[in-house]
């Protein structure tokens, strides 16, 4: 006992140690989290006069009223009138061709913590309101009082319709309801792995795309300034050569290094992610976590500690480092080809990225990325609104429609979508660290 004890402990402190002084890792949770500071806590409402008291982390109630009527309950198990039945089939069909006319002036509340309620998403919902007649109000929550805050609303029979869940999976599953009666969860717009993570005991309680905007998905960010005007080769170049793989990561950086600047982060537990041996991974056949050995995490965290040996990353550096054009190469997700994300203010001619590297020592890495998912509340008043705001505002088809410009420049927009299509046919492999590390402490033991 004492020996699992200790165990834990060291388990504990790894996360710990990685989690803060590395890579800038604060930077690798959703795109929402850096948004936390500007989120008002009230509810934002473009289609009637009305905000709703609350605040962003005090604790206090945020009334997600829906003031629609016609709305149907959270329990609802029915077939042909459901929200998911009705946006129909495989990609490419309209879904939105037959939504039932009771939901037409209904609202549905979406709760979020972050993104979701910037302005040019915000777009996004505007024209399916357009489009559908369903309206919607934003209620913006603290991230790190997520579930807790809309498990007090719901609680309280003023919860949300929309939900969303990042580092949260799995205590999200309190807040979230069963989705295969309000979506087809066979249509192919659905991310498998998102959908295959969040089912448990048979229901599923979360869904993404990999059409969208909204995955958590690791990329390599790089000032091609730098290599251009120095004749250096870019990780583009080694990428479009077939030839990106960590070694050629690593002299990127040593050539970066030799011109007097931060050569890049190398972010250990994404090489061991990509080599299947996450820190702690998640199997969702048996709704169990798994915490790796030491031994099964020595290739990333001994690469790393070349890294920092050799002088090539500093762990005072971080992601506002690389935006002032400091830094060579920097890990990061999505939120980094935004156009509000980590890099906003940098020159857009100075900014490229990349996938993640795709071997090391000759073996294969895959992509790599934290859970996201979008679900529907416990006892939502609107759930079968929120099915189809759902499948609307996870498509980036509608976004050009809507006038919604999100990434920062059309070269991040084009890669973003490039390895986004390379998951769909290859798959990524997924840490759940954050969570999970948590879970362990109360419930389990390392073998």
């Amino acid at each position: 006992m004492k020996k699992q004890t200790r165990l834990l402990a060291v388990f504990i402190c790894l996360i710990m140690l990685f989690s803060f002084a590395g890579c800038g890792n604060s930077d690798q949770t959703s795109s929402d989290d850096q948004n936390l500071n500007n989120d008002t806590g009230v509810l934002i409402d473009d289609f009637e006069d009305e905000t709703v008291p609350g605040t962003q982390g005090d604790g206090s109630d945020v009334q997600g009223t829906n003031s629609g009527g016609g709305n149907t309950g959270g329990n609802n198990t029915g077939g042909n009138s459901t929200g998911g039945n009705n946006t129909g089939g495989s990609s490419g069909s309209d879904p939105f061709a037959n939504i039932p006319s009771r939901l037409k002036g209904t609202t549905v509340v979406f709760a979020h913590f972050g993104d979701e309620g910037a302005a040019e998403y915000e777009k996004v919902l505007k024209a399916f309101t357009k489009k559908t007649g369903i309206k919607y109000k934003l209620v913006s929550y603290n991230q790190g009082e997520y579930v807790a805050q809309v498990s007090k609303q719901i609680a309280a029979k003023s919860g949300p319709d929309v939900i969303i869940c990042n580092d949260t999976f799995p205590s999200a599953l309190e807040i979230a309801q069963p989705l295969q009666n309000y979506i087809d969860l066979n249509d192919d717009f659905w991310d498998d792995e998102i959908t295959n993570i969040s089912t448990v005991g048979g229901n599923t309680y979360f869904v993404n795309s990999l059409e969208g905007v909204w995955e958590n998905i690791d990329a390599v960010f790089f000032n091609k300034t730098l290599f251009a005007n120095n004749g250096i080769t870019s990780p583009l170049d080694y990428y479009n050569n077939g030839q990106w793989t960590y070694e050629n990561l690593k002299k990127c950086a040593e050539e970066i290094k030799k011109l007097g600047y931060v050569g890049g982060c190398v972010d250990a537990d994404k090489i061991n992610t990509g080599l299947g041996t996450p820190m702690v991974g998640y199997d969702p056949k048996t709704a169990t976590f798994k915490a790796a050995t030491s031994s099964q995490l020595a290739v990333g965290y001994q690469f790393r500690a070349q890294i920092f040996r050799e002088g090539l990353w500093s762990a005072t550096d971080w992601w506002g480092t690389f935006g002032n054009g400091n830094i060579g190469l920097y890990v990061s997700g999505f939120y980094g080809a935004k156009y509000n994300g980590y890099f906003k203010d940098m020159d857009d001619n100075a900014i490229a990225m990349v996938p993640m590297p795709k071997s090391i020592d000759g073996k294969t890495v895959k992509a790599t990325g934290s859970f996201r998912g979008y679900g529907i509340a416990k006892n939502a008043k609107n759930p079968e609104g929120a099915a189809y705001l759902l499948r609307y505002f996870l498509d980036y088809e509608y976004y050009s429609g809507a006038g919604a410009n999100v990434f920062k420049n059309k070269n991040l927009e084009e890669m973003a979508f490039t390895i986004m299509d390379d998951i769909r046919k290859n798959g990524r492999n997924f840490d759940f660290s954050g969570e999970a590390s948590l879970l362990l402490v109360q419930y389990s033991t390392i073998a």
